[in-house]
């Protein structure tokens, strides 16, 4: 299908649809249109700097742009008004995998319109916790999913199919179907990292039932590709733009966000014998969980390290044939 055709499609079914706001000319949402943005979540989204990059619209034109689709999603009940007062709502919630995992995120599991981080040394069980979300949120809601798909960005070449479909058998899905339930982009850069998530808020418009966003690993490209303490400034200034736009994600398409992040020894950020995670105040203000995962004899412990206001807490879990389990804690854990 052309972009053209889509664009059309998109207008006549969405009512997020660029076409529903006045005040765009046809050669911006051409322009638009060029560069994949179809829908007013994707201009809020992106933001203007990024939207005038991708379609090279000068960016007042795309200040004003996004300040006409915020106004937008505000009367869709997308987005709050300003200076409104804040009203409590149950946010959706997927299963880590077992009740002891749970609560160290309050007893329900992951949270939607949230970034979690998952950091931990190599063999931690960063990829296979990943791996056990994306099946968990296929179940039903009675059994601690959202009967939803998930998109997994893969950075370091270690997603497996043949993974997904043992956790599958073991919570009772079948494992066809749980493999087709997961949109796989595979990044080799930086650069494709981003892309990559500038073409999620295209695929999120077509498949509206995506629950979750994996992101393994978030840094690992950046820190490979900025080596030094010359490159740091510009590392940051970049990882900062992505999670930012990652945090815009979740709170606008309501879903989960899980990013693993690798770890190095910063002292300075996180006392103690354990290495921290890469990426310093960026990754620590971006997000609103955050759980460190280490060994500890055949087990793993994961900690809670970070939340607004949970309390941190660590429990044991293994890893087998179905993904991740809690156990009972040996004690002391140390």
């Amino acid at each position: 299908m052309s972009l053209t055709n889509f664009w059309l499609l998109m207008t006549s079914k969405d009512p997020f649809s660029i076409d529903t706001i006045t005040g765009i000319t046809n050669k911006d949402k051409k322009g638009l249109i060029s560069a994949e943005i179809y829908s007013l979540k994707d201009l809020i989204v992106r933001g203007a700097i990024n939207v005038s990059e991708a379609t090279n619209i000068p960016l007042d034109t795309c200040k004003k742009i996004c300040g006409l689709a915020r106004i937008r999603l505000e009367e869709l009940g997308i987005v709050s008004r300003p200076f409104m007062n804040p009203m409590y709502k149950e946010l959706d919630r997927i299963s880590l995998g077992s009740e002891t995992l749970n609560a160290l995120l309050g007893g329900r599991g992951l949270h939607t319109e949230a970034i979690t981080e998952i950091f931990g040394e190599s063999n931690s069980g960063k990829t296979q916790l990943c791996h056990t979300l994306c099946v968990m949120v296929q179940l039903d809601k009675h059994n601690g999913g959202l009967a939803g798909k998930a998109l997994y960005i893969d950075t370091e070449s270690t997603f497996t199919p043949e993974r997904i479909t043992s956790i599958a058998d073991a919570r009772g899905l079948d494992r066809t179907q749980a493999i087709n339930n997961i949109l796989l982009a595979k990044a080799m850069s930086s650069t494709e990292q981003e892309h990559c998530l500038e073409r999620a808020s295209s695929i999120m418009n077509q498949h509206k039932v995506i629950k979750l966003l994996v992101i393994d690993s978030v840094t690992g490209l950046y820190r490979g590709e900025y080596i030094g303490r010359t490159a740091l400034s510009e590392r940051q200034q970049r990882l900062y733009r992505h999670m930012l736009m990652l945090k815009r994600f979740s709170e606008i398409y309501r879903v989960a966000v899980v990013v693993t992040n690798q770890v190095n020894q910063s002292p300075k950020e996180f006392p103690g014998p354990f290495p921290g995670p890469v990426g310093g105040n960026v990754m620590a203000h971006a997000s609103k969980y955050r759980i460190r995962l280490r060994q500890f004899g055949d087990r793993r412990i994961a900690a809670l390290t970070h939340s607004p206001y949970l309390p941190e807490k660590q429990v044991c879990f293994i890893i087998s044939v179905g993904g991740v389990y809690g156990v009972p804690n040996p004690e002391p854990l140390e």
